[in-house]
């Protein structure tokens, strides 16, 4: 459509849900991981429309206290929860950068398993009770974006 010399372009939507988790409890991953599945898994069944991708927080499922180790098994079963409900999930856990140190990295996987984008956080903290440098992070160094149902 046209109006008054702007054109107007009718897209689908795009239906995101923010996931807000209860913090972790120190020393167990496993349970982290379960409440963040059953989060996104039991939203999914709800009576609400359908929903193309549930994003979690910065380091959820596990935070910053837990494991930060266990990186393969979270996208697993991320991987697994994106397939139950026909979504993607973006979700948060230590990465590696390019020279191997620890970075605070976002991952979104597609319902098929496929990995969509991997983020490395640009500007980590340094100052302060929350310094993540403190905590071993370093920055990463590339803007990413991604496509996902007809969205960039």
């Amino acid at each position: 459509a046209q109006a008054r010399g702007f054109f107007l372009a009718l897209m689908a939507e795009l239906r995101v849900a923010a996931v807000q988790l209860p913090l972790p409890a120190p020393g167990d991953p496993a349970g982290a991981v379960a409440a963040a599945v059953e989060a996104v898994s039991s939203h999914a069944r709800s009576e609400g429309p359908p929903v193309d991708i549930y994003v979690l927080p910065e380091l959820s499922p596990l935070g910053y206290g837990n494991d930060q180790d266990v990186g393969i098994e979270v996208q697993c079963a991320m991987k697994r929860v994106a397939t139950e409900v026909n979504a993607a999930v973006a979700f948060g856990h230590a990465g590696r950068g390019p020279h191997g140190h620890p970075t605070i990295r976002h991952t979104v996987v597609a319902p098929d398993g496929v990995v969509l984008a991997a983020y490395d956080k640009i500007h980590v903290c340094d100052y302060g009770d929350c310094s993540e440098t403190a905590m071993g992070f370093r920055s990463g160094d590339t803007a990413v974006s991604f496509s996902w149902r007809g969205w960039r």
